[in-house]
């Protein structure tokens, strides 16, 4: 994501990770079709209150981007090129994490 600030808006910190809304329609059309991202330390998302379970999945890609360092974003496209988004073994973490707290 292009962090400029007349697309995104500073909402808070989720466990110390700076949390951003879209501000208007060019960053809605960033996220596609997903509700929010990790990118470069920080979480982007589509609206100004994301759920728990949105932030917990982020916040747990930005665990794994810290464990990895700059492995971690041509392992994440390795793992989604050959087991595409659901196989992917970084998606499958971060659901089984955001789920955890569930119970």
């Amino acid at each position: 994501m292009a962090k400029q600030e007349s697309k995104w808006t500073y909402i808070k910190k989720y466990r110390g990770v700076r949390v951003y809304c879209a501000a208007n329609r060019a960053a809605h059309a960033e996220l596609g079709e997903n509700v929010a991202v990790y990118e470069n330390g920080e979480i982007f998302v589509k609206h100004a209150n994301p759920s728990i379970d949105v932030l917990r999945h982020e916040y747990r890609h930005a665990q794994q981007h810290r464990t990895w360092g700059v492995l971690f974003y041509p392992a994440y496209l390795f793992c989604h090129l050959v087991f595409g988004y659901d196989g992917n073994p970084f998606e499958v973490d971060a659901v089984a994490y955001e789920r955890k707290r569930r119970g």
